[in-house]
């Protein structure tokens, strides 16, 4: 992340900002960022990486990152390497009690990819002794866990019930 303060530019990383958020004039709102180890897909190690809010209640948080991931790497005539990238977003599920953010969905060129993914039986153990009203309340209002219109009724949704318990 790079800062400007008058003429002098800051570089910061996951590693010096806790988190961070910044008025959107584009979408006209606050986007919210947390510096937080993620794991990537493949099994690697977890590395700290900045990642989007995209809904937060005391209960459960809906997490978002946007990258570019090399598809192809190619030599052109003039012996110049280029590459393909795909462009990648990535969905979290993250539980203040164990501070995890947990991968729910991941999607190439808006199309989504298995690896990595949770089954719905495991993002439905988000929702604890909740799972049972979860389930038929997605069930009837038609809900997946793909659309990120979608997850944020869904978590608001939880959210209510929890504040009822």
């Amino acid at each position: 992340m790079l800062i400007r303060n008058n003429n002098q530019i800051i570089t910061l990383t996951p590693l010096n900002v806790a988190s961070f958020s910044f008025y959107d004039k584009k979408l006209k709102t606050t986007r919210k960022f947390y510096s937080l180890h993620i794991a990537s897909s493949e099994g690697g190690y977890a590395r700290k990486q900045f990642i989007e809010v995209q809904y937060e209640s005391p209960y459960i948080a809906l997490l978002s990152r946007e990258f570019k991931e090399i598809d192809d790497i190619f030599s052109t005539s003039h012996n110049k390497i280029q590459s393909n990238t795909l462009p990648v977003q990535e969905r979290y599920l993250l539980s203040p009690k164990s501070n995890k953010a947990t991968l729910i969905n991941r999607l190439y060129r808006g199309v989504i990819s298995n690896r990595g993914i949770r089954t719905k039986k495991e993002v439905y153990s988000f929702f604890g002794n909740l799972k049972e009203p979860m389930k038929k309340y997605i069930k009837q209002q038609g809900l997946s866990f793909i659309k990120v219109e979608d997850l944020i009724k869904i978590l608001k949704h939880f959210t209510y019930l929890k504040e009822k318990e």
